[in-house]
Order: structure tokens, then sequence, then C-alpha cells
């Protein structure tokens, strides 16, 4: 971190230890900090400080004291009597890849414990966790822009396209287009990179039918406003790309997965480079650096709005980084322990997938063979009377609440429904015998077994 920047930040350090302090002694607590700057200095660093509202002070002459400005006493002016602020240039430049870290080691440290997993694995319980993570992601994202959608609701709609009853045809597309956002991350994981190409296909992918045409992925011309704030971003489109290039080029030298993730969140979301769709962008994008590194995402469904929303206002006005970096650890520290639960759970049934493999498979082909003459439970009755389980099996099964008639009654009829042509050798099942199923089945309706 640059020379004005490291007094700023220990300045506040000094008065967070002591409350409120004199000049003097904040430049006695410098010089044991080891930092030496004169009289004239300091002053002119706590008026630039009580300017940006960082500080308030009170008493006068020498018995003038300083202390931290209340950040929820800052918000609550309206945006017009807080101090008008334009884009700060010097806020990136100042920024040094991997010497001037927004995270101490100590909080990476914390961040990195237990928080990977490897999503390109194939087995059904990573398989099932990947589609919680877009579920997730989708409807948490959404949430933060005031989207009406339920879990379940989002649920509902990337599963099965079943549109939740009384919600907009906005809000239904939104959630459509953070899921295709978030499968393009996945589906291109290796190849995918930090670059102008990867942001505009992800706001592409984000923006579609949600802003005019010619906005989707593509650099602003002209002024945007921030509600609520007195933040004015850059409104010349060169001025715009230049920065948007370098804020990346910033983001690619970040060696830590952590550090690049808060650093886009928090970049992305101060450039404002397209017309809307900012902040859903910069979150998402904020995720490949993790997803490359198999950690587990920020899905965001733990954050909490209002002091996300703060967090990016402190970091747009008084370019500081510390509310929303504070708020990221704790809704990451929060998702790492709901996706180490639910990868535990959903991996705890694949016991149960391999105990039973057997059966459902045999299961299956049984009543393709003969479903004129015999029901699926009447087939899991003979299975399980057949069946001998040891006694670390019936252990596991207890513990899981797991009920083995329907269980296989379950995984039985799911399988029959996916018995096709071109898979019917993985069941045992000849293609003559899968024939006359499917002609007898041609009257049927599968869901009705």
């Amino acid at each position: 971190m640059n020379t004005k920047h490291i007094i700023e930040d220990q300045i506040l350090t000094i008065i967070d230890q002591h409350g409120q302090i004199s000049r003097k002694k904040i430049e006695a607590s410098l010089l044991e900090s080891g930092i030496a700057v004169d009289k004239s200095t300091i002053l002119r660093k706590i008026k630039i400080m009580l300017e940006k509202q960082l500080l308030q002070k009170t008493g006068k002459g020498k018995d003038t004291v300083y202390f931290r400005n209340d950040i929820e006493q800052y918000l609550s002016k309206p945006p017009h009597e807080r101090p008008v602020v334009s884009y700060n240039f010097d806020l990136l430049k100042s920024y040094l890849a991997n010497q001037n870290q927004y995270f101490t080691t100590e909080e990476i440290n914390r961040l990195s414990a237990n928080s990977s997993f490897d999503f390109t694995d194939a087995s059904t319980y990573l398989k099932n966790l990947y589609l919680t993570l877009v579920i997730d992601l989708s409807y948490a994202s959404s949430k933060l822009e005031g989207n009406t959608y339920s879990w379940l609701d989002t649920q509902m709609l990337i599963e099965y396209g079943e549109e939740a009853h009384g919600k907009t045809i906005e809000e239904t597309i939104m959630i459509l287009n953070h899921k295709n956002a978030v499968n393009y991350i996945f589906e291109n994981i290796d190849s995918i990179d930090i670059s102008p190409k990867t942001v505009y296909d992800i706001h592409s992918l984000l923006s579609m039918d949600l802003i005019h045409r010619p906005y989707v992925g593509t650099i602003r011309k002209g002024i945007v406003g921030i509600a609520c704030s007195s933040y004015h971003p850059l409104d010349n489109q060169f001025q715009l790309t230049e920065e948007f290039k370098h804020t990346l080029c910033a983001a690619n030298e970040i060696s830590n997965p952590f550090e690049q993730s808060l650093f886009l969140l928090a970049h992305l979301s101060y450039l404002q480079p397209f017309w809307d769709v900012n902040k859903r962008t910069s979150r998402i994008i904020a995720n490949i650096p993790l997803l490359k590194n198999t950690l587990f995402p920020l899905s965001f469904m733990t954050i909490h709005k209002k002091r996300y929303i703060q967090g990016l206002l402190i970091f747009y006005e008084l370019n500081r980084i510390d509310l929303l970096k504070q708020e990221y650890m704790e809704s990451y520290l929060k998702s790492i322990d709901r996706y180490k639960n639910r990868a535990n759970v959903v991996k705890k049934t694949d016991r149960a997938v391999l105990m039973f493999r057997k059966s459902v498979s045999n299961g299956a082909a049984t009543f393709v063979r003969d479903c004129q003459h015999v029901s699926i439970e009447e087939i899991v009755d003979n299975i399980l009377k057949a069946l001998t389980l040891s006694q670390n099996d019936n252990i596991f099964l207890q513990d899981n609440h797991i009920d083995p008639r329907k269980y296989l009654i379950y995984e039985i009829t799911d399988a029959i429904k996916a018995i096709n042509e071109n898979n019917v050798v993985a069941y045992g099942i000849r293609p003559e015998d899968f024939k006359k199923f499917k002609a007898y089945m041609n009257n049927k309706q599968l869901s009705e077994l």
C-alpha cells in the first residue's frame, strides 16, 4: 500500500485502539509503529479524513480530539447531505497485488480452512451439490436485487421449468439468466479466465431480455446514478474501458483466490462499467477465482443484505473495504458449513446406492421383462426376502433413517423411467424384451408406476 494510505490506515487503527485521541498522541503512536511523519503531514491527513467523514472531532485547540465516524450515522444522512465523490483513480493505482492485500494472513487462513471440494467429480453427491450451488447462487443474487422468488420457487424453475405464480416476467427471467451464467462458469471452468471477454459474456447472460439489447455486454456511454449514494461513477466511455482493463489486469496479478474474489466484487461494482446489472455481474465473476481453485463458492445465501449494501456504499464513497470484507468473510464461512453439511448428507446416501445397486438393476430388469404379471412392490418384497445385509449395513440404514423397501421402490421406479433403447445393456435387458415392454407401456403413463 502506498505511504499515504499506510498513514491513513494506521491513524484509523490508532483511533480504534484509543476510542478518541489528540493529534500529539497520534503522532507519538505513529512513531512507535515506525512511521515518522511531521505535524503538518498528520494535520493534512486528518483534514482529508474529516472531509471524507471517516473521522469526527470535538474540542478546540490543544483540547481537540478525534474519533471514528459511526457508519450508521454517516449513512443515515441522505445522499445529498453526504460529500459528493467521483471515481478515485488512485484507489486502483495504489493497490499493489500480493503486497497490500485486503485480507490479512490470519483471515485468509480462516477462509481457507475446509473450504475446498472437487466439483468436477462425477459422483452422485457432488452432482447434487452442484445443482444446489446453481440454485443458491441464482436465488440469493436475485434476491439482493429485490426478486421475490423463494428458494423453492427458484428450484422448481431451474429444475423443472415451472414458473412461480404471481411473479413478474422480469423476476423469472432474472432467475433463468443467473442459472445460465452460473452454468456457463461450471461448464467452462477449465478454460474460463478473468478477462474482458469473460465479464462481457457473464454480463450478457445475466442481462439478456432485461435491458435494451445494444447495452448487453457493452461498456456504457454516459452517466449512471447509484441509488442512495453520493458517489458519481465515471461517465466517459474511453476512461471506463481503460479502467475496466486495468481493473482486470490488477485482479489477474493477485495470487490468492479469496483476495482476487473480494477485489473483483468490490472494484467491478465500484467501476459500474455497464448501464445496469453491474452488481449481479460482480457477484458471479467474484466466484470464478474460488471455483477455479476448487473452493466452495460465495453463494450470498447467508449474506446480510443491509450490511452488504452498506459495505458497497462505504467502498464507493469512502474507499473503505473493511465493512464489505467483514460481510464477505461472515457469509463465506457460513456458506462453507452449509455446503459441507449438504455434501456429507448426500454423500452418506451413496453407500445405499452401492448397497442396493445390483438389487435396483435386477428389479428394473425384472419389471421390464414381466410387467404384465408383477408389480414393483412385489418385486421389491421378493428382493428383500432374498437379500442378506451385514450388521454394519443395518446400522447404517438405521442411523440414516433409510427404509429399504421405500428406498428400493423409489430407485427401481426411477430406473425404469430412465431405461431406453440406448442404455438397456446397463440393466442386462435384451433389446427384444425392451421392445415388448415399450409396446405394452404405450397405453400407460410411466408416471403412474
